[in-house]
């Protein structure tokens, strides 16, 4: 050791080692005593007395630290992860009531659409109880704007949810990990700057949707296998959109820009004890009707698809434990928030919608590729005009997108020339799979018409494709998700501005 460190060491009042598991265990003991100063002085010296990196004794000391020092390591390498459950409220709670206290928290400082506060206050409660379910449903706060409430909205479910973790751009591997250890109500905000197009990240939040959902990582040198359960509460805030599978996971609740002469306070981190008083009510709520909210098994709206029957069923089943009206608002929420059928369709639905609806303004049995892709770009709220790069949907575009369901262009006799096209023939096994609520309405030619045609080579009629003729399969095509399932203010409700991903589920 030379003279400066042992004058280093004797201001710090260590004594030089002798080697041992006591002496060793000794001075990271004395090391942690001091300030962060004193420490930085004799860190080096000290390392080198040990045989060790200066980074390894950093981080022995900042353990024996312990995580509240907020010295040396904490501040290169972050704060231990500590999620506090708050006291249970000493008195028993009133369910109804706390749901609409609740309610009148989020009401208070949100602009939000008919249902969306109840919606919120069973989803806030669903955090504490989600371990009694097979699903927990995805939390999906979307707007059309900025400005609209969104990170509010994560900030009020930041003092009222179950162990929140507040979160932005978090990456895959922390957020299956955070998950598995943790079991945190995971609040994300600005999910479309890095969920949209992150194909892993939505793996991750998809898969802990239902109580078996994990990830296979491998670990250690030997790069074992392990499994990470991914189970537990997630909330995802975003401008415009999130993917289609995601939102087909989740309760969406639509956010908008208050008007001129709404009127909603200000939220304030600093004013936040009457949070932290229904956040104890809610603690003490779930801990006493926990059992009995798990064995309630709710009957779901038979226009609800599976997918939402799953993601509000939880919810329903709250509203019932707490009884009085709750069941009922509950279901209005419900049905105001939540398009019948489930989600917005995909593109390859929505593709079949607006097919079935030219065939019948045309009242004819077949139309021609050219006609049907003329028809197609004229929707302009569809994305047809501007499928891809701006570019309006070609006939070469339209026959990929139409090959997943098993339909392909045809050829016929018109005018003494061969034309190629649609019949509608071709699509009623795909319309009985995917549109079935369309079935039956008014309009149209009738199979008869569709089916008239038969025979080879003669005038209006069908040519047999050749193998080579069929449009190849493009797994970028089927059933990409088209809209968003998002509402605005009540009592009609709209879409969201439509979007395009890559996502074939």
């Amino acid at each position: 050791m030379n003279e400066v460190a042992l004058k280093d060491a004797r201001r710090a009042n260590i004594t030089p080692l002798n080697g041992g598991g006591a002496d060793v265990e000794a001075a990271v003991k004395r090391l942690a005593a001091l300030s962060a100063f004193d420490y930085d002085r004799v860190r080096a010296s000290e390392a080198d007395k040990l045989g060790v990196r200066v980074t390894t004794l950093d981080t022995a000391v900042e353990r024996a630290r312990g995580p509240a020092s907020g010295q040396g390591d904490s501040m290169r390498q972050g704060a231990v992860l500590a999620l506090k459950r708050p006291e249970p409220w000493p008195h028993q709670v009133d369910g109804e009531a706390l749901i609409d206290a609740l309610d009148a928290v989020f009401a208070h400082y949100l602009s939000l659409t008919a249902g969306a506060s109840y919606a919120l206050s069973l989803w806030t409660l669903h955090t504490y109880v989600f371990e009694r379910f097979a699903i927990t449903p995805r939390l999906a706060v979307l707007s059309a704007e900025k400005g609209c409430g969104k990170t509010t909205c994560l900030r009020l479910l930041q003092n009222l949810a179950a162990k929140p973790l507040l979160a932005a751009h978090i990456t895959p591997a922390a957020m299956f990990r955070t998950l598995a250890m943790a079991r945190p109500t995971l609040l994300i905000d600005e999910g479309d700057t890095f969920v949209n197009g992150n194909d892993e990240l939505r793996g991750v939040i998809n898969s802990g949707h239902g109580s078996d959902g994990g990830l296979i990582r491998t670990v250690g040198d030997d790069h074992e296998p392990r499994t990470f359960s991914t189970w537990a509460p997630v909330a995802i805030a975003a401008i415009g959109e999130l993917p289609d599978t995601v939102i087909d996971r989740s309760v969406v609740i639509p956010m908008h820009r208050r008007r001129a002469d709404e009127t909603v306070d200000r939220f304030r981190l600093d004013r936040v004890d009457e949070l932290r008083v229904l956040a104890r009510q809610c603690v003490r709520w779930s801990d006493d009707n926990a059992a009995r909210i798990g064995a309630i098994d709710s009957a779901c709206p038979t226009w609800m698809s599976d997918r939402a029957a799953d993601n509000w069923r939880v919810l329903l089943a709250i509203a019932e434990a707490a009884g009085g009206e709750a069941p009922s608002r509950a279901a209005v929420a419900a049905r105001k928030l939540t398009p019948a059928g489930g989600a917005a369709p995909s593109v390859g639905t929505a593709l079949l919608e607006d097919i079935k609806q030219i065939f019948e303004e045309k009242k004819a049995p077949r139309v021609t590729s050219a006609d049907l892709v003329a028809a197609l770009v004229t929707r302009e709220e569809r994305p047809w005009p501007e499928w891809r790069q701006g570019q309006a949907l070609t006939v070469r575009g339209l026959a990929r997108l139409l090959a997943p369901f098993g339909i392909g262009p045809n050829q016929w006799w018109e005018n003494a020339r061969p034309t190629r096209g649609y019949e509608l023939k071709s699509f009623e096994d795909a319309f009985s799979r995917y549109l079935p609520d369309l079935i039956g309405r008014a309009g149209g030619a009738g199979e008869s018409a569709a089916s008239a045609a038969n025979g080879i080579e003669r005038e209006g009629e069908i040519l047999p494709m050749r193998r080579e003729q069929i449009p190849s399969y493009s797994a970028r095509s089927p059933g990409l998700p088209f809209e968003s399932a998002v509402a605005s203010a009540p009592p009609r409700q709209k879409r969201m501005k439509p979007g395009i991903t890559d996502d074939p589920e």
